[in-house]
């Protein structure tokens, strides 16, 4: 079973801006720390919505 976050930080973080009329736009590289913040994102605010944008950071 797998540990669920949102009754420790439900109500601890609030989105900036109004979420009726602002995008929020989700950078991903990939890496493990973009990914558990758009995971993190998407359980704590499951009715807003998320555009993810993947943006290649390996060098080269």
């Amino acid at each position: 079973m797998a540990f669920d976050p949102t009754p420790f930080v439900r109500g601890c973080y609030q989105l900036p801006g109004d979420p009726t009329r602002d995008r929020y736009i989700v950078p991903l590289s990939g890496g493990i720390d973009s990914t558990a913040t758009a995971v993190m994102l998407k359980t704590v605010f499951p009715e807003i919505h998320f555009e993810y944008v993947f943006t290649d950071t390996r060098p080269g």
